[in-house]
């Protein structure tokens, strides 16, 4: 159904990512279910709780000192900033404003979550269209900083 409807072109592809775990993994896999099952809607705290979790482990990973509490936009920065002090490979400075800039939409991503997902009851939850935004947005976030910091 999701194929004729044409759903399925509308999001960004579950990322496969190596700087992962359980916590991740799990809540990818819950995301993609909900999403085929149900809706973006329905999936949207699933995608928050994996982008969470993946920021995470990249710190673990790459020793980027992080607090417990830090929230994904906590994490980001101190994630983009670890990728600035990599040796120069003769990567677009216009990426790395792009990817401070994506920390503006994480704030909003996480608004969402917590005013308009499943994650807290709430009557005003995302329309599909604006959750597959922002899955989407969460999906291409995980996958560039996947790939820079393998």
């Amino acid at each position: 159904m999701a194929i004729i409807n044409n759903d399925v072109a509308k999001l960004v592809t579950t990322p496969s990512v190596n700087n992962s775990n359980e916590s991740v993994y799990q809540a990818l896999a819950d995301a993609e279910v909900l999403i085929s099952e149900r809706s973006a809607a329905n999936a949207y705290d699933r995608m928050h709780t994996a982008l969470h979790s993946f920021l995470r482990q990249v710190c673990k990973n790459h020793s980027i000192p992080y607090g417990s509490n830090d929230s994904i936009n906590g994490l980001l920065p101190k994630i983009n900033d670890h990728i600035k002090n990599q040796p120069d490979d003769g990567r677009n400075e216009k990426v790395f404003k792009m990817l401070r800039s994506a920390n503006a939409m994480l704030d909003n991503i996480n608004y969402l979550r917590n005013h308009h997902s499943l994650s807290h009851p709430s009557e005003n939850l995302l329309k599909n269209n604006d959750a597959q935004f922002a899955i989407n947005l969460a999906r291409s976030i995980m996958t560039y900083v996947d790939g820079i910091l393998k």
